[in-house]
């Protein structure tokens, strides 16, 4: 995930609404961190599945708890930012239209 690309396009959005502080960069930060991880550990969860045998059966992956713990931490975020389930799905779009250097090069 390009963090700064994530991260630029939620404060324009948060601009374009009227509804950016400068002391929100920090949990836009935090925002972007959690959600870069939250990708991470679903490729680990992915890979490992979600129960392993332990010394007293079948348990959950750390990969898991990780997984479910990290998905908390963006949606209260996002709650705090007061950015809706349909506003997510249009900065999710207004993202994806973006072209990085990925795009210039192949195209």
């Amino acid at each position: 995930m390009k963090i700064e690309v994530y991260k630029k396009a939620i404060i324009v959005f948060l601009e374009s609404r009227d509804n950016f502080a400068d002391i929100d960069e920090f949990l836009i930060d935090e925002l972007v961190f959690n959600m870069n991880m939250l990708m991470k550990a679903r490729e680990d969860l992915e890979m490992k599945g979600l129960t392993e045998t332990g010394r007293f059966g079948s348990k959950l992956t750390a990969e898991f708890i990780a997984y479910q713990m990290l998905q908390k931490e963006v949606k209260a975020a996002w709650s705090i930012l007061g950015i809706s389930p349909k506003d997510r799905m249009k900065l999710r779009l207004e993202v994806a239209e973006k072209e990085d250097e990925f795009d210039e090069i192949f195209n």
